[in-house]
């Protein structure tokens, strides 16, 4: 290919030549995996609701240079913003910083080693935006290694968010994040986290995720803001039981529903309900990843 050099230079890997009526539609994949769409939408969402965290960024590598790619804001965090009068986060004022990928901050440095970096308190730490996150409220702040790049995350002082003591409070619950990328890959328009109760012996929602898609096509049918999720979310599950979220956790072994309105599921009226077409179950580290299908128009 004529181009190899060029493409070699801007880090593609892969490239697709399709005919199309008129000429030829190209595109192609970089060699190195991001999170992009959905599943980084679905990461910062989901890394708040299990750590409590008030904002989640993803800082992404580029040709040796570290930009926030996306963002999240809860909207607790949102409502003590608004309340408190500030005209922006810490994750919205953030934009626009550009990091050295050698650099010494903690981007960088759980960029280059892989390994995770917290703060107790932000005001000591060595980041070069610490003035910036004291002014925003921010209190404590984790960084963790994510394809291509560093996810941050933080709490702040006040209402809306966890109160971390260690690492530890931060990191309570991992994503899987190469079966959320399946999932998506596999047209997934919900995932539900359902972690393990202890105390309890039960499953709790953890963590969730709805794509927009689907939020609109809900809204547009029903006239409410209802949806599978945010019903299941509500619910907890015996971890001794026989549904699909106990005997996949006790398995180790993913299960698939491929006909969730007529299978013997506690929810499966209210599957029927929503339309959902399918359910997969799948063990991880810390609890069970459920995502399915639902019509999104």
């Amino acid at each position: 290919m004529k181009r190899s050099k060029i493409a070699k230079e801007f880090g593609i890997a892969k490239v697709h030549m399709v005919p199309v009526e008129g000429g030829v539609l190209e595109y192609g994949t970089p060699q190195q995996d991001y999170l992009s769409g959905d599943l980084m939408k679905a990461s910062l969402k989901m890394r708040c609701d299990t750590s409590g965290a008030g904002y989640a960024m993803y800082w992404k590598e580029s040709f040796g240079r570290l930009t926030i790619a996306g963002s999240y804001l809860t909207p607790a965090r949102k409502k003590a913003l608004i309340a408190a009068g500030a005209k922006q986060s810490f994750a919205e004022a953030s934009y626009g910083v550009k990091l050295d990928a050698d650099g010494e901050g903690p981007v960088a440095s759980v960029y280059r080693t892989q390994e995770p970096v917290y703060y107790q308190d932000v005001a000591t730490s060595n980041m070069k935006r610490k003035e910036l996150a004291t002014e925003c409220g921010i209190k404590s702040v984790c960084f963790v290694p994510v394809a291509g790049g560093v996810m941050e995350y933080g709490v702040s002082d006040g209402p809306g968010t966890a109160d971390w003591s260690s690492i530890n409070d931060a990191r309570t619950a991992i994503m899987p994040k190469a079966e959320m990328k399946r999932a998506f890959e596999n047209g997934a328009t919900h995932m539900i986290f359902w972690k393990y109760d202890k105390i309890n012996n039960i499953y709790v929602a953890g963590a969730s995720y709805l794509i927009q898609e689907r939020v609109r096509a809900l809204k547009a049918a029903r006239g409410d803001d209802k949806s599978y999720t945010s019903v299941s979310i509500g619910m907890s599950f015996d971890a001794d039981g026989e549904g699909p979220i106990a005997v996949t956790a006790r398995s180790g072994k993913e299960m698939v529903i491929e006909d969730v309105a007529n299978s013997k599921m506690k929810r499966a009226e209210l599957a029927a309900e929503f339309n959902i077409g399918n359910l997969h179950f799948v063990p991880c580290r810390d609890g069970v990843l459920e995502y399915g299908t639902g019509l999104t128009e």
